[in-house]
């Protein structure tokens, strides 16, 4: 997520190994991920010291693919559990409201009780999920591009 709604921010976009290569995406999937950083893995991105100084919140937020979501932002799937006990279901509820205010084209598909990191396909922990046809389809529509 944050690659592909941070293409023309250059802070984060300073080389890297494939330079040669475009950093901008027609779409995302966001697969139970953390979108806000400052609410969720702070002490993965800033030493607990730092958190709460300037440049803590400045790099948490930099690093918040939430906090970077505008008219601009590429299309967005979002599928998340509401069962998550890793990421919070929270995560994903507030990137959608957030793609809504801006009117970014997007899709939310709640997992009812699936956990983190799930199957597509019907399985034992998620029998009546089958997100394949889902993902196919967001994925034809945006990539035609």
């Amino acid at each position: 997520m944050l690659m592909a709604y941070t293409p023309a921010v250059s802070e984060l976009n300073q080389g890297g190994l494939y330079p040669e290569y475009p950093v901008n995406v027609s779409c995302v999937i966001d697969l139970f991920g953390i979108a806000d950083v400052r609410l969720w893995g702070k002490h993965h991105f800033v030493p607990r010291s730092q958190i709460d100084t300037d440049e803590g919140r400045r790099i948490l937020e930099l690093v918040s693919p939430i906090a970077h979501v505008n008219a601009t932002a590429v299309p967005t799937l979002v599928i998340h559990g509401t069962n998550d006990q890793t990421v919070p279901f929270s995560q994903a509820e507030d990137l959608v409201k957030r793609l809504k205010e801006y009117g970014v084209p997007h899709r939310f598909i709640r997992v009812e009780h699936g956990g983190h990191a799930f199957h597509f396909t019907p399985h034992v922990r998620n029998k009546h999920s089958n997100l394949m046809p889902a993902v196919a389809a967001f994925l034809q529509e945006h990539l035609k591009k």
